[in-house]
């Protein structure tokens, strides 16, 4: 769960520091920057992850806790899926809450 919040706000932060830096202001105000801007804050939070928790599962120092490498894959591939869950909850209330004021903004309407 922690991990989650913590990609999100590294993303969302990156993207406004990227933009105050290199976009210039009428650009940031477009709808297609802060779409992006959105999306930046919520990457590939599960498959990535997944990937890198069977090669770290192959370290010897990893595996000390665990009967075996699928044990340990196994556990840590359920704790990724855990952290999806807050990231889940975040993007279908926050993301698209936001999405909602950008295509508002966007077509005029309050």
């Amino acid at each position: 769960v922690v991990f989650s919040l913590v990609t999100i706000g590294v993303g969302l932060l990156s993207m406004q520091l990227w933009g105050m830096l290199f976009i210039p202001a009428p650009q940031r105000r477009s709808s297609l920057w802060q779409v992006a801007s959105l999306a930046a804050a919520f990457p590939n939070i599960v498959a990535i992850p997944l990937v890198a928790v069977v090669s770290i599962c192959e370290r010897r120092d990893v595996r000390a806790d665990y009967d075996d490498i699928a044990t340990c894959a196994r556990t840590g591939s359920a704790i990724v899926f855990v952290g999806s869950f807050a990231w889940t909850a975040i993007f279908f209330t926050y993301g698209a809450h936001r999405l909602r004021t950008i295509e508002a903004a966007e077509s005029g309407s309050p």
